[in-house]
């Protein structure tokens, strides 16, 4: 079974991306039926060598140098050749997938920290402005609360001060509880 070249597509050896490269367990699976295939190549070379040495020892060793027998001593020879293109090929393609799944990955963790450092910049810049707010919102508070702090001490001064006049004889009553507004507005 000679092989001249190794598609990766025929084989198989489609793999699935993942979010940093290739999928592991495949490119993984993928190598171990290379190395199985490449083992089995080996064996049948081993078995095809011992066949031949077993032939070449047995008398009829002159009819094996026919070109038949010629052409049977170079098959073991092609076989290893072939069995060890297909590993070296085996091996370039690997590290050929190793090496584009690094890049991919290198791609995709650079895409990442840069998505990540601009949401970062866009929360930082959200932070700083929910945090002007918040304190502009508190100023006002305190302003609101010390305007009302204000605004209840002086109807808390105005009540004493209504309650004192109401019980003081008319001539001692304050310039403002004596005019005609004011008298209109006491109880009789």
């Amino acid at each position: 079974m000679p092989i001249d070249s190794f598609d990766a597509a025929s084989a198989g050896a489609l793999f699935r991306t993942r979010l940093m490269g290739f999928d592991k367990e495949e490119v993984r699976v993928c190598l171990r039926n290379l190395a199985s295939d490449f083992d089995d190549a080996h064996r049948e070379i081993e078995r095809l060598t011992g066949k031949l040495k077993a032939l070449e020892g047995e008398p009829a060793q002159a009819a094996l140098r026919s070109p038949v027998g010629v052409q049977l001593e170079k098959v073991p020879a092609s076989a290893h050749k072939v069995a060890e293109e297909v590993k070296v090929e085996a091996e370039a393609d690997a590290k050929k997938m190793l090496s584009e799944a690094q890049e991919e990955a290198a791609r995709l963790r650079s895409q990442a920290e840069a998505d990540a450092s601009a949401l970062t910049r866009t929360a930082a810049a959200r932070l700083a402005e929910l945090n002007t707010e918040v304190e502009r919102l508190e100023a006002r508070r305190a302003a609101l609360n010390s305007q009302l702090q204000r605004a209840a001490e002086q109807l808390d001064t105005l009540s004493r001060e209504l309650r004192a006049a109401a019980l003081q004889p008319e001539e001692a009553k304050p310039s403002w509880l004596k005019s005609p507004v004011a008298e209109a507005a006491q109880p009789r």
